[in-house]
């Protein structure tokens, strides 16, 4: 179980077109609505450490630095299949450095406790916690906005 909630979490972050088609490509079969859930379901019991229904700002900085080692693990791996071709342009090496820098400065950020810009955004409501509902959303946001990175 806990392999298929980090292959789910490292779709999630880019390491696949979508995070359904990492589950298929670990699993052989597309992952349902159901599926999604019970993952969703899974990744709030790791998040929501007091279980109190909603994420403070210091459980939405860890919900930020898991997103951010997933991102930094996914832009590795890319590279290591990049090194792995023939030919490798000097453009294609930096466009990688340049997004593992990316990432590794909102890490700083976040590890840093700078977090509140993407708090507010995740607190849909502004009653100052993000609620179960706020938390699925963001992470079916995360799944359409990531194929940016890709």
């Amino acid at each position: 179980y806990q392999r298929r909630v980090r292959g789910f979490w490292l779709g999630l972050m880019g390491c696949a077109t979508s995070a359904e088609d990492d589950y298929a490509e670990h699993y052989g079969k597309t992952m349902t609505k159901d599926e999604q859930d019970e993952l969703f379901q899974h990744a709030w019991e790791q998040f929501d450490l007091d279980k109190n229904g909603s994420l403070d700002q210091k459980e939405c900085q860890r919900v930020l630095i898991t997103f951010g080692k997933a991102r930094i693990t996914v832009l590795d791996r890319k590279y290591e299949k990049l090194m792995l071709r023939e030919s490798v342009s000097q453009l294609d090496i930096d466009a990688y450095e340049e997004q593992r820098s990316q990432a590794r400065k909102m890490m700083e950020r976040w590890e840093g406790g700078e977090t509140s810009r993407e708090f507010k955004s995740a607190d849909v409501d502004g009653d100052g916690k993000i609620s179960k509902e706020e938390f699925c959303h963001l992470c079916k946001d995360a799944l359409e906005i990531r194929e940016y990175w890709d």
